[in-house]
């Protein structure tokens, strides 16, 4: 049977070492010619467009001192054009909700060789892969983020729904740092979320629902360097063509410890895929699906010789061709558990396996190696199979190595301290103290104290010392035997959920649905066992952070609930929508609402409105019980026109939200005086008074016209003192009579005012 991928060596790692040294010798002549610059904070306060943004960005590369740039407004952003970093700087969103968007068109920031940047608390979301340098392929890489030879710290940070060729989130040559930060639903031909070829750590963080669609495989990440995982979560990571649903390791050399892996898929490799150097320690890999080897891990390394080491963790619930697959010729298994898997481990290299549990799996141990040393086996249960052991006819036998265990005869254990055909007393699969779940031993187990003290190793898989309390042997498998039963022993849990966060949607919380683990009874009890969920799912779940405890209870008495549980964090929610405003100029109003908006548990409300005339003023805020509220405020324009009004609403907890309306300004009606006329003889003198509620017109901003009742009209004159306006003007009649005299003024806003005088010459 020939492996879909058994080769794959990449001149890229020795590409991107001669990049590096180029990229550290700019830097080093760079700083011999540029004088020290003071560190600066610089304050992003517009997040209305990307504008402030950049040229924030533009500054801090320019200083290259260790800026930082912070937030004082909440908002997504839209990314116009790449942020470029060319110089070292922090992007820190702390105590604002900032979305840098690519708006599916550009890829969000750039790293250039030889600077270290630090993106905190923020979110990036929408971004779009660039053509990728050397030593990259020619592919449109990194949607969020290209690392191009720099120092890349990622914190408190997600990056969610960005898509690229290679990399959907990231594409890194560079040093990769991410810690307490979330990678999802990003896509990419090849690393779903992450392409990477430098050294990249990775440390209480999820990766879920990221997906690979091409050949190039890893969901997760592809990886070709040094790369570190500890006290993370790949879920619900795809490849569908190709290898690597949580992650793709080609030759690059991985460390896994204290994670999970669990519901990826690929065609090989569901967990992930490794064709270099791998050690993993407490964690587990479960529920992973592949339809070729490997459901849970596939070790394919290039000519067979990466080192893999498993030591302390557990494969359970893996649907495929086996959980674990190995062409390997140095791999081993310590202190570790196979249960519940459509076959335990396919060994096509050579693998040594000692002091694990591999039970209730279709086939335990399938042996298909060529290698001149097979499968070697010591201290280990291979119980409980449907078969425990097979072996492809013509190749090497699997190798009894002392002090094994099976319940049939398949496996040919007949050394020193072996039992065939023989009940190991297992519980199911459980969680019985330390970081993974284990198969503990019942009461009279053949398999407790069965290993001289000098063969056994320190500890069990839990952590547990070995031998227990001072006895001269240890036990058989992955579990030490205490002597105390602390628990229901023939109960198990799968499929817990993992950490659900959600956000708010009424001030009590939220709603949150989900699908409680299921229990596995190995004694086969009748009823079977149940579960319950504390809170339920359903429930509505407080802002904040709750633990959900679910227990397997059993229809046998004398045994005591199996329980674990899982966390369920409500955020609180603040959002704020613009009322628009109608009003008279010079005329005040009050009590308006100016914004309403949804206050989920953000905490007490304050706000503060722009009235776009040079004004501000605080708003009243009223919150309902529904959590609704509304912002109310008072005014007076001095004129007429439109005023764009902006309301920022802030929370005590810390989140902030902004409105924006718009007010339309009338204008005021003018008023005026019956006119007063001085007559000599045919000549007359006019003047005319009139009022304006603008407080700030001037003479220029009225005319006045002035019919004399006798064909003839003229333009009057208008002044102004401190109260009022006058408009005047004079005309000479050609013969006396009594005529009607018409003054009619208008401002510049368009309101006019007439007023008529009979005058007699």
């Amino acid at each position: 049977m020939t492996h879909p991928r058994t080769t794959r060596f990449s001149t890229r790692l020795r590409l991107l070492c001669g990049l590096a040294l180029l990229i550290g010798l700019c830097i080093m002549l760079g700083g011999l010619a540029r004088p020290a610059h003071a560190q600066s904070t610089l304050s992003v306060s517009d997040c209305s467009s990307d504008a402030q943004l950049q040229a924030a960005v533009s500054q801090a590369n320019s200083d290259n001192s260790g800026d930082t740039i912070t937030f004082s407004c909440s908002a997504d952003i839209v990314i116009t054009s790449t942020l470029t970093i060319s110089g070292s700087m922090t992007l820190d969103g702390s105590g604002q909700s900032v979305t840098l968007d690519g708006g599916n068109s550009v890829q969000v920031l750039s790293v250039k060789g030889g600077v270290s940047f630090t993106l905190n608390a923020l979110t990036i979301a929408h971004g779009v892969g660039a053509v990728s340098p050397p030593p990259f392929p020619s592919f449109i890489g990194g949607g969020a983020i290209l690392n191009n030879g720099g120092t890349l710290t990622i914190s408190n940070s997600t990056l969610s729904s960005n898509a690229a060729s290679g990399g959907g989130a990231i594409l890194s040559s560079g040093t990769l740092t991410i810690s307490n930060s979330t990678l999802s639903s990003n896509a990419a031909s090849q690393g779903g979320a992450i392409y990477n070829v430098g050294p990249l750590t990775i440390s209480n963080s999820t990766l879920s629902s990221n997906a690979a669609s091409g050949a190039g495989g890893g969901g997760g990440i592809y990886n070709e360097a040094m790369l570190t995982i500890s006290n993370s979560t790949f879920s619900g990571n795809s490849a569908p063509s190709s290898l690597g649903g949580g992650f793709d390791n080609n030759g690059g050399t991985v460390s896994i410890s204290n994670s999970t892996l669990d519901n990826n898929s690929a065609t090989g490799g569901g967990g992930m895929y490794n064709g270099g150097g791998l050690t993993i320690s407490n964690s587990t890999f479960s529920s992973n699906t592949a339809s070729n080897e490997g459901a849970g891990l596939d070790n394919n390394p290039p000519a067979r010789s990466g080192l893999i080491g498993i030591s302390n963790s557990t494969f359970s619930n893996n649907t495929g061709n086996s959980a674990i697959y190995n062409s390997s010729t140095a791999m081993s298994i310590t202190n570790s558990t196979l249960s519940n898997n459509t076959n335990g481990i396919l060994n096509r290299g050579t693998a040594t396996i000692s002091n694990s549990t591999l039970s209730n799996n279709g086939t335990g141990i399938w042996s298909n190696s060529l290698a001149t040393s097979g499968t070697n086996i010591f201290g280990s249960i291979v119980a409980k199979n449907q078969v425990d052991c097979n072996k492809q006819p013509g190749t090497i036998p699997i190798v009894d190595n002392g002090y094994n265990l099976s319940s049939d005869s398949s496996c040919g254990f007949t050394a020193t301290g072996s039992l065939q055909n023989t009940d190991p007393l297992l519980s199911g699969l459980a969680n019985n103290g330390g970081p993974t779940q284990t198969m503990a031993l019942q009461q009279g187990s053949p398999a407790i104290d069965q290993i001289p003290a000098t063969n056994c190793p320190q500890t069990d898989q839990r952590g547990v010392s070995r031998p227990d309390d001072g006895e001269s042997a240890c036990d058989m498998g992955a579990y030490e035997f205490t002597g105390t039963d602390l628990r229901d022993q023939d109960l198990g849990l799968t499929g817990l959920p993992a950490p659900i966060t959600v956000n708010a949607t009424s001030p009590q919380g939220a709603s949150v649905t989900f699908r409680p683990p299921t229990a596995t009874d190995e004694n086969g009890d009748t009823p079977g066992p149940t579960v319950t969920c504390n809170p339920a799912s359903g429930s509505t779940f407080p802002i904040g952070t709750t633990t959900v405890t679910c227990t397997a209870s059993d229809s046998d008495d004398s045994n005591s609930p199996v329980s674990q549980s899982f966390t369920v964090t409500v955020k609180p929610v603040l959002t704020a929508s613009g009322k628009s405003v109608s009003a008279m100029e010079g005329r005040s109003f009050s009590g308006v609402v100016v914004a309403t908006g949804a206050d989920y548990g953000a905490g007490t409300l304050s706000a503060t409105i722009d009235w776009s005339d040079g004004q501000t003023s605080t708003g009243s805020v009223s919150l309902a019980t529904d959590g609704s509220y509304s912002v109310k405020g008072s005014h007076v324009y001095d004129e007429e026109g439109p005023f764009a009004i902006k309301v920022m609403v802030s929370a005590s907890g810390g989140q902030s939200a902004t409105a924006s309306s718009s007010a339309s300004v009338a204008d005021a009606a003018l008023t005026a005086n019956t006119p007063t006329a001085v007559i000599n003889k045919l000549a007359v003198s006019l003047s005319t008074v009139f009022f304006d509620a603008n407080p700030n017109g001037t003479a220029s901003d009225y005319s006045a016209t002035i019919t004399w009742g006798d064909g003839k009209s003229s333009t009057g004159a208008i002044s102004m003192n401190s109260t009022n306006f006058t408009a005047t003007g004079s005309h000479t009649y050609s013969k006396h009579a009594t005529y009607t005299v018409t003054v009619t003024i208008k401002d510049a806003g368009g309101s006019t005012v007439t007023k008529t005088l009979s005058v007699k010459v």
